[in-house]
C-alpha cells in the first residue's frame, strides 16, 4: 500500500467518524428538543455521508474493474 492509498483510507475513516459524531449530535439534539444542537450536527453528518458514499462508489467500481479485467466487457 502506498502513501496515496493510505491517505485516502485515513480520510475515509475521518469522514466516517465525522458522520457518526454528526448523527450523535442530531440525535441528542432531537431527544433534548434543542434545534440548535441538532442543527450543529447536520453539516458533520452530511459531509461524512457524502465522503463515505463517494469512496464506497469508487471502491465498488475498482472492484468491478478488477473482477472483469481490463479490455473485457
Amino acid at each position: 500500500m502506498n502513501w496515496t492509498h493510505l491517505r485516502a483510507h485515513l480520510f475515509t475513516l475521518a469522514a466516517t467518524v465525522m458522520g457518526i459524531a454528526g448523527m450523535g449530535l442530531v440525535f441528542s439534539g432531537t431527544m433534548a428538543a434543542s434545534f440548535s444542537e441538532a442543527s450543529r450536527g447536520v453539516p458533520l453528518l452530511l459531509i461524512g455521508l457524502w465522503w463515505a458514499g463517494r469512496e464506497l462508489g469508487r471502491s465498488m467500481e475498482a472492484s468491478r474493474r478488477r473482477k472483469v479485467g481490463p479490455g473485457q466487457t
